[in-house]
């Protein structure tokens, strides 16, 4: 049987895998990553193939964060490229260059004596790695066709004993031929970084499943542009976050003003308010201080707290937070502080809720852009940060402010006559 052959094959060579539950047949292959490991799914179709056509897979490691892999016994480096929003199609770029191989390769000249590098079709294995990463039994049955619409950098001749050798070279070597191409052929060649397991969390509802109203309300044109960019940002967690924080950004002239407003007339109904006095008239001065680069009252923070604060009722949100237990239990957990310092505890009082929401939601916008705001040791984040791991329940709360300061901010439907 080829999973017994290939479990023989990983006893073999010191390769740990974990057996699947009994309702299932397969098992999965353990494979080094840096200091973690990735798994390689496998059934009775891909221990087939992998008796096939990659019997040495014990050999290779995962380079972190890429798609991407190494291996210390062949001297060799494989690293996917692609195009933004899709593989990159090597047979179409290689016939129009004169650098290719009759097989359609592309011949890099090699910055080292003895180290060899060519873009060309994935080899067996690494499409083997990158089909079977993930938590799912993958069909195989468009293996070649994957191989076809794919290219990868391939490095040989490499004397690599270690994870960083690895990483370095992506990050240095690899990059730079994708920089190279960009101007040459005027094409966005970017490295592909590591594709994450599908989230299967969030039911997918039907038609069948909802039931629509008649238009009531009307929202701004300008917001809803944003909103759409955020939901088109597939795999770009922070530009997705950034786009979400822009949507509740736009309203803040007009709920900073609402507040301002408030507290000037709560001092100005105080009896005791003298208009004589120069220090009650400080008082509503302060207040009234126009931010000009942001065209609304009081610094970006408290613009953030006074939109948060009009739009979003805090008894919705805190139901929101605990509609999940996985969700509540990250957002004061380890992982929840990697992204910020600022945990947020859906069992405090009223005030305390919102000041935590407010100021998470504004420090990890402040990562992103790197501007001020950031309190700790906090890095930038940047599209390859090991934290963005962990952002989709952040993404979630972005999404959920969102939608409650566009549904706040709607207009009542004017119909034209």
């Amino acid at each position: 049987m080829s999973i017994e052959a290939v479990k023989s094959i990983c006893d073999e060579n010191g390769i740990k895998y974990s057996l699947e539950d009994e309702s299932r047949r397969g098992f999965y292959i353990h494979i080094p990553k840096g200091r973690n490991v990735s798994l390689l799914s496998v059934n009775d179709e891909a221990a087939d193939k992998i008796l096939e056509c990659a019997q040495d897979f014990f050999k290779y490691k995962f380079v972190e964060g890429y798609e991407a892999i190494w291996s210390s016994e062949n001297g060799t480096l494989e690293c996917e490229i692609q195009l933004p929003h899709g593989r990159f199609p090597l047979q179409r770029f290689s016939r129009q260059s004169n650098d290719a191989e009759s097989n359609g390769s592309l011949i890099v000249p090699s910055h080292q004596e003895g180290v060899s590098i060519e873009i060309s079709y994935p080899s067996n294995a690494f499409t083997l790695f990158t089909l079977l990463r993930d938590q799912l039994f993958r069909n195989l049955r468009h293996f070649e066709r994957t191989k076809e619409y794919s290219a990868t950098i391939k490095i040989s001749g490499l004397d690599i004993t270690q994870h960083d050798q690895a990483l370095y070279l992506v990050e240095k070597i690899c990059s730079a031929i994708c920089f190279q191409l960009d101007c040459k052929i005027e094409q966005p060649v970017m490295l592909s970084f590591e594709r994450k397991a599908r989230s299967l969390r969030k039911r997918i509802r039907t038609l069948e499943d909802i039931e629509l109203s008649s238009i009531q309300f009307t929202y701004d044109s300008e917001a809803l542009s944003l909103y759409w960019y955020a939901q088109s940002a597939f795999g770009m967690p922070l530009l997705k976050y950034l786009a979400l924080y822009q949507v509740v950004e736009f309203y803040y002239p007009v709920y900073s003003e609402m507040a301002a407003q408030n507290k000037i007339r709560n001092i100005l109904k105080d009896p005791s308010f003298n208009s004589n006095n120069d220090k009650d008239l400080a008082k509503v001065m302060h207040i009234i201080k126009f931010n000009s680069s942001s065209g609304a009252f009081g610094n970006e923070l408290s613009q953030l707290k006074a939109t948060i604060s009009e739009c979003v009722d805090i008894q919705s949100l805190r139901a929101w937070l605990k509609s999940e237990q996985e969700r509540d239990e990250y957002f004061h957990s380890k992982n929840a502080k990697k992204l910020s310092g600022h945990v947020i505890n859906s069992g405090v009082e009223d005030d305390a809720l919102l000041e935590q929401v407010v100021l998470r939601f504004y420090n990890i916008r402040c990562r992103i852009v790197h501007t001020k705001g950031i309190d700790g040791n906090f890095d930038v984040l940047h599209p390859q940060a090991k934290e963005l791991a962990y952002i989709n329940h952040d993404i979630d709360l972005a999404n959920f402010i969102a939608h409650k300061v566009m549904i706040a901010s709607s207009q009542p439907l004017i119909t034209k006559p």
